[in-house]
């Protein structure tokens, strides 16, 4: 049985998920609020599963480097692929950069976001230290996972500062 800490724990990350997860379906300005807050959560909690990899190490220490090398290529061009899906417009009544996810980049991030915390569940029962194919799992997607939200916000940051005031006065949307 779950201690009433860890049942808390399990019951806040749930909630954080659920929360990124419903405003992937809504347009939301972007801010630096959107643009931090996700990574820097994620990075948070995403440390906890990195150094358990390097302090009790399943397989060779070069083998979770390389691996997580990977996951940061991948992932980066994930991300960044991701972030060209997203729909931004210039709303005129409030003078902000509005954001909405499209079906394809919605899926993407959920596959992602499943096969993340999946394996997370997997090193919480601690099988990343009896199982070798969770720990390489594990290295993988947690890079994989922080640097595809990474390049995202990058992205999305890069796309909206491109567009001069007066290109955005049109209240056009733009999607490159």
């Amino acid at each position: 049985m779950l201690s009433s800490s860890t049942m808390m724990t399990v019951v806040i990350v749930i909630a954080v998920l659920v929360y990124f997860v419903v405003r992937q379906f809504q347009e939301q300005v972007l801010s630096a609020r959107t643009l931090l807050l996700q990574p820097v959560l994620f990075t948070i909690y995403s440390f906890e599963t990195l150094s358990d990899q390097f302090t009790h190490p399943l397989v060779s220490v070069d083998i979770l480097i390389a691996l997580m090398v990977i996951g940061v290529v991948t992932g980066s061009a994930l991300g960044w692929y991701r972030a060209g899906l997203t729909r931004m417009r210039y709303d005129q009544e409030s003078g902000k950069i509005k954001v909405k996810a499209r079906g394809l980049n919605i899926v993407l991030y959920l596959l992602v976001l499943i096969a993340r915390f999946g394996v997370e569940i997997m090193v919480g029962m601690k099988l990343n230290h009896t199982n070798m194919v969770v720990a390489l799992l594990a290295a993988f997607l947690a890079t994989f996972f922080l640097f595809n939200i990474y390049l995202e916000k990058l992205r999305l940051y890069q796309r909206s500062s491109q567009y001069s005031r007066s290109s955005m006065d049109e209240g056009t949307s733009f999607t490159n």
